[in-house]
């Protein structure tokens, strides 16, 4: 990771993230993952849904090593904070979340030890509570896509670090908004005629 996002590469392609055409942060989002992805698993992970049985996807993966949790300790904010403010554009269309959550996934696939783990709970948690508060006065789309992003992403997450309370949680949290709340879930808030 520290030879394909050296700093002076990682920066300049942060930045570009935050300008304010929806086609370019989609294609930083490109660039991230075809960096991060390692062993191939952006194809599994293509589209943003509610996974029910993480491990069918057969996702490969090795033990994250020693030069991966330096280049988080260094540049993991930097990451998070990438996608934190991407999550929140306007202009964001249901390719942005589907790219914001597939770098999330490749995230906890190739460099997530338990720190990085603790800090994505913590990002999505963010992420949540910007869409509830709204302080910002985002478009409802924005904040409903929001919302299905931390869903599919904390299921997708909750499935790979094998934490069966957590999971149970994320699924009740699932089960209720399918009933409930079905424009806080991707397969409602993105279909192409949702309300």
């Amino acid at each position: 990771m520290c030879a394909g996002l050296s700093a002076a590469f990682l920066e300049p392609l942060c930045s570009i993230s935050l300008m304010e055409d929806s086609e370019l942060r989609q294609l930083v989002l490109e660039i991230l993952h075809n960096i991060i992805d390692r062993h191939d698993n952006r194809a599994k992970l293509r589209g943003i849904r509610i996974i029910p049985n993480v491990a069918a996807l057969k996702i490969k993966r090795e033990k994250i090593c020693k030069e991966d949790v330096v280049f988080m300790k260094k540049h993991g904010q930097q990451l998070y904070r990438h996608i934190y403010l991407g999550c929140k554009e306007e202009d964001n269309v249901q390719k942005n979340f589907e790219l914001l959550f597939t770098a999330l996934a490749l995230i906890t696939i190739e460099l997530a030890n338990e720190e990085v783990v603790i800090d994505l709970v913590r990002l999505t948690i963010a992420l949540q509570d910007m869409a509830l508060a709204n302080e910002e006065n985002m478009p409802m789309f924005i904040r409903c896509g929001i919302m299905a992003l931390v869903a599919a992403y904390l299921n997708f997450l909750s499935q790979m670090i094998a934490n069966p309370p957590f999971s149970q949680h994320v699924s009740k949290v699932i089960e209720l908004r399918s009933m409930d709340a079905q424009y806080l879930l991707p397969e409602h808030i993105f279909r192409e005629k949702c309300g």
